[in-house]
């Protein structure tokens, strides 16, 4: 083969291939509309995270609050509670 046939050729593909590169194809609408989709989509699923994030936030709050109450009812049981001497004195 004619080498000036070779490098045009490779020249023609060249040019084609940087016009499709610019273009995007003819695909490029299509692509676009699921780029779209796959951005709403990631927005859904924050908001969907963030729900689900503060319902274990509200979770654990009430959590740390019954261990508050807990904590208090066992501190006020150990006042209740006598000392040996004074059940002895109380049995004497």
């Amino acid at each position: 083969m004619d080498p000036t046939l070779i490098a045009a050729v490779l020249a023609f593909v060249a040019i084609g291939g940087i016009g499709l590169a610019f273009t995007g194809g003819a695909n490029q609408p299509a692509m676009g509309s699921k780029r779209v989709k796959a951005v709403a989509n990631a927005r859904a699923t924050s908001k969907t995270k963030q729900s689900a994030d503060t319902a274990a936030l509200k979770r654990r709050q009430s959590t740390q609050e019954a261990l508050k109450e807990l904590s208090a009812n066992e501190k006020q049981s150990r006042k209740r509670r006598h000392s040996i001497k004074g059940l002895i004195a109380q049995a004497a």
